[in-house]
């Protein structure tokens, strides 16, 4: 089953990275990266699985990659599943994985939206705590 958002990429060296990221919904729950198995390989009856989840589509920015985009949408706007999609045409990367190479999370967090993903909490110095112990979140 997936978690509340889905990204779906074309391909899984793309939803490993994604999947990797290990980010966040507002939240807290994971984000995962899927895949059908490549731009040809989606089948609309796959959309079922993503019935009651928001989806994130980021397709390579390549011919294929709008022809995979433009057929997972229509499987999503099928089910009335709210999506968003991450275009990477005019970044000089072809997806994921390279925009990941040249920028930082920080800026794919920004495209998709911060109400939808976010960066993990990481472990912060608890200064309150007498044994200095690390804690998970944010301290307040």
């Amino acid at each position: 089953r997936f978690p509340a958002i889905a990204v779906i990429t074309e391909g899984e060296k793309d939803a490993d990275t994604v999947t990797d990221l290990k980010l966040i919904t507002p939240i807290g729950e994971p984000v995962i990266g899927a895949t059908s198995g490549g731009a040809e390989s989606w089948d609309a009856r796959l959309v079922k699985e993503l019935v009651g989840k928001k989806v994130v589509l980021m397709p390579d920015a390549d011919e294929a990659g709008a022809k995979f985009a433009n057929d997972v949408k229509a499987s999503l706007e099928a089910e009335g599943i709210e999506y968003r999609v991450v275009d990477f045409t005019g970044t000089a990367a072809k997806d994921v994985t390279e925009f990941l190479e040249e920028h930082a999370v920080e800026e794919l967090i920004d495209f998709i939206g911060t109400d939808w993903i976010q960066m993990p909490a990481k472990p912060v110095q608890n200064d309150t705590a007498a044994d200095s112990q690390i804690v998970f979140g944010i301290v307040v």
